[in-house]
């Protein structure tokens, strides 16, 4: 496809992500079709196509990349075994999911989903830290502007298959975004964040779970230098101290790292106030993964 072919069709498809109306104009045909919709899009492709596409100036210049939650899962092929249990299909789960699903598809009433007080606070708060954070990352700015607004949609979805799970039907019933939504959403979405920013800095994903294994284990473990003033918590002095204050590359994959101890509740922020009043951020050692066995990373 010729790069003013792909220039239109990644704007199609930010148009209709945003919900925009477009005309689909077809040769030979004589009325054209208005289509309207927010567009949900999948994707998924081979390593090396995929790093392709998403450090492809063309699709970044577009905005495109900034509409998607990009991440590398983990490889299982070589890990997964071979099972007698049942086909997902015929799980309890998987049929209680389904079921949920066909109660949202057939359901005819047009609710207005809003907010409750706590989760708004929650996306402000939220909003006003990656707007922050995209005036000082130019090369991820524009990823980091849409965040809170992906968030919103996730924590809609989340929403909507907690009222359908757990509400009776009923079409009088308020349908409301919760802080605990919102967060969900945002743990998501930073997730993908943290993926998006690896990928895109040509960052393979094994390396930089190796590094932030080692990482925890030096966390855990050398507690006068990482929990000088609480037992099991890092305040942001500690991090900037030993990480963020550093610019070597090396120093760079342990910054990363340390996010992906956060991406995966390794290490679990919190809000707190300091002797000023002043908003800060703690990272408390989370206790279910010291008595897990087997790494989850």
């Amino acid at each position: 496809m010729k790069n003013e072919n792909i220039i239109n069709s990644l704007g199609i498809i930010c148009k209709l992500f945003d919900g925009d109306t477009i005309t689909d104009f077809r040769r030979g045909e004589k009325e054209n079709i208005n289509i309207e919709g927010v567009l949900t899009l999948a994707l998924s492709g081979q390593q090396e196509i995929s790093k392709n596409i998403i450090n492809s100036e063309l699709w970044r210049q577009q905005g495109i990349l900034n509409r998607f939650l990009v991440c590398e899962p983990k490889m299982e092929c070589v890990e997964r075994k071979i099972t007698d249990k049942k086909p997902l299909e015929e799980t309890q789960k998987y049929k209680e999911y389904a079921d949920i699903i066909k109660r949202i598809y057939h359901c005819n009433n047009n609710y207005i989903v809003h907010t409750n007080k706590d989760a708004e606070i929650f996306l402000n708060n939220y909003f006003n830290r990656k707007n922050k954070q995209a005036h000082k990352d130019e090369k991820n700015g524009g990823y980091l502007s849409r965040t809170t607004e992906i968030a919103g949609r996730i924590a809609c979805l989340l929403a909507i298959y907690r009222h359908y799970s757990t509400v009776p039907f009923n079409n009088n019933e308020e349908l409301v975004i919760t802080l605990e939504d919102v967060q969900n959403a945002t743990e998501i979405v930073d997730y993908h964040l943290y993926e998006y920013k690896r990928l895109t800095n040509g960052l393979m994903g094994q390396d930089v779970y190796k590094i932030a294994l080692e990482l925890f284990e030096e966390i855990t473990s050398d507690t006068k230098k990482w929990q000088p003033k609480e037992k099991g918590v890092i305040y942001g002095n500690e991090r900037r101290q030993y990480l963020d204050r550093h610019k070597s590359d090396s120093f760079k994959l342990k910054q990363q790292a340390f996010q992906l101890l956060i991406e995966h509740n390794y290490l679990i922020s919190k809000e707190y106030k300091d002797s000023l009043n002043r908003s800060q951020i703690k990272y408390a050692i989370n206790p279910r993964v010291l008595d897990d066995e087997v790494a989850r990373i």
